[in-house]
């Protein structure tokens, strides 16, 4: 059976939803200065996010009681949920793409987990003696040079998936939303984000926003 959708909502975690990079916040507190010389790395595409994960996460020293304990300063954008309401009635689907990690977007999304139909993310295993180490279950069949999830490859698997689906929505604010940013039908950007400036430089169709209450999904 065909799934139908008016539209489908395409959802960034990292900047978007959370106002801030809650895996960059977790090596900021749990690892030494050096990682974000790898971050950098990855940002000027000279590794692709698996790796530079893999490398940054090598360095964090925390257990998940120390973690849970950050996640509590995370601060998420105004009007998420006023906007998956708004989905919810208007029968849109929401999806969660993240370049970031299942083990804090479930904790932190937990209130609306019933308002969204599905989250791609990598995922987090926390081991013995403060070690943490990052595993991409999609890369196989969603990743690309760049990204462990290709945010341009799931918007098109999505479109398989619902095929009456009339306009893609992508909402995001970094360098692991630019493969989706030219696949969406309708682009929203985070105001002053490297998305925004991306977008700008390609001269794409893109609403710049602060709040989530000004996506409009129907």
């Amino acid at each position: 059976m065909e799934n139908r959708a008016p539209a489908i909502l395409v959802l960034d975690f990292d900047g978007t939803i959370a106002l801030t990079d809650v895996g960059n916040e977790i090596c900021e507190r749990f690892a030494p200065p050096s990682w974000t010389a790898i971050n950098e790395r990855y940002l000027n595409g000279e590794l692709a996010l698996n790796e530079a994960q893999h490398q940054m996460w090598s360095l964090v020293r925390a257990n998940a009681k120390e973690v849970s304990k950050l996640l509590e300063t995370v601060i998420l954008r105004p009007g998420l949920e006023r906007l998956l309401a708004r989905a919810t009635t208007h029968g849109v689907p929401v999806i969660v793409a993240s370049g970031g990690f299942r083990w804090y977007v479930e904790r932190l999304l937990r209130p609306w987990l019933s308002q969204i139909d599905s989250i791609y993310a990598n995922e987090l295993v926390f081991l013995p003696h403060r070690l943490i180490q990052p595993t991409f279950p999609h890369l196989s069949r969603l990743s690309c040079h760049r990204c462990a999830i290709c945010k341009a490859k799931l918007l098109a698997r999505l479109r398989k998936q619902y095929s009456s689906v009339s306009t893609m929505i992508f909402v995001g604010d970094g360098a692991s939303d630019y493969c989706a940013a030219q696949s969406a039908d309708t682009l929203y950007v985070v105001c002053g984000s490297s998305l925004h400036m991306h977008a700008q430089q390609l001269g794409l169709s893109h609403i710049a926003f602060e709040s989530f209450d000004s996506v409009v999904v129907a």
